[in-house]
């Protein structure tokens, strides 16, 4: 087995190409996890130690091969840059014949859409997990990385109960000191968005730093809430006319924050840290 390292960026990633992956590592495959915009996560089984890992592939069959490999490389990257606990690590990246693969941790819990769907979570539990993707986020940001696409569904929960950031493969990777970025680069799922992307011309410059945030408020929205999430509504307006939700006022107060729609206004993630510190 070759290890490929990519000299611009340092991505170390494993030359499988020549010899099966699952194979090589007694790989069995289970099930059928979920499918991203970049490629299909499988759980797996290591036949020897009966340990489970989630594995995502790439497939370089089709036209978009290149950029496939782009995908799979900006993932991978992102991933080996941070190391963090409450963020997915990338246990091994490989290239093999026909596709990519990026191996992970399984997180048995659950994640945050498939707890979501059992109602309104207490709002010191939603508080806590979004202590800790904040915490997340803000390891992110300080290497100048735009996670991009935070929602319900790449939050997992591990079996300490714990909030574990996942799914990168969006992410923006920023220069020093660079502080926006065009729209058209800014937002994943558009139910997340905020207002100014939602407004934005594709060539209008924003600032993808506190899109995360807004995206960080929308979650914490949901979970309390069990509303649901749409491209283009008001989630302040849906806070502040909501009748059945109840929460602290520091709750309250942090939540408005976090959905400002001024993005001027709205905080960084290093004070949502700070702020969610004393909730």
């Amino acid at each position: 087995m070759a290890e490929l390292v990519n000299k611009e960026n340092q991505v170390i990633i494993h030359d499988f190409r020549e010899e099966d992956f699952f194979e090589k590592y007694g790989l069995k495959k289970l099930k059928f996890l979920g499918k991203g915009m970049s490629g299909e996560v499988l759980l797996v089984s290591q036949r020897s130690s009966f340990q489970l890992f989630a594995v995502k592939m790439f497939s370089l069959a089709s036209d978009d091969k290149e950029k496939r490999m782009r995908e799979f490389y900006r993932e991978a990257q992102v991933m080996q840059t941070v190391s963090h606990r409450h963020v997915v690590p990338c246990l091994l990246a490989a290239l093999c014949k026909g596709y990519t693969v990026i191996t992970m941790p399984f997180y048995s819990g659950t994640d945050l859409c498939n707890l979501s769907e059992h109602g309104k979570l207490h709002p010191s539990l939603a508080g806590r997990y979004i202590s800790q993707v904040a915490q997340a986020v803000e390891h992110l940001h300080k290497n100048n990385i735009i996670h991009n696409d935070i929602k319900l569904d790449n939050i997992f929960i591990d079996e300490a109960d714990q909030a574990i950031l996942g799914d990168p493969g969006l992410a923006l990777m920023l220069e020093n000191n660079c502080e926006t970025s065009t729209a058209r680069r800014v937002g994943g799922t558009k139910a997340y968005w905020p207002p100014e992307r939602v407004m934005a011309a594709r060539d209008d410059q924003l600032d993808p730093f506190k899109a995360d945030v807004y995206a960080i408020g929308v979650v914490f929205w949901l979970l309390v809430s069990s509303d649901v999430p749409e491209k283009g509504k008001n989630y302040l307006h849906s806070a502040l006319a909501s009748t059945d939700v109840f929460l602290p006022v520091d709750h309250w107060m942090i939540l408005k924050r976090l959905l400002e729609p001024n993005p001027a206004k709205r905080p960084a993630i290093s004070e949502v840290v700070k702020m969610m510190q004393v909730v």
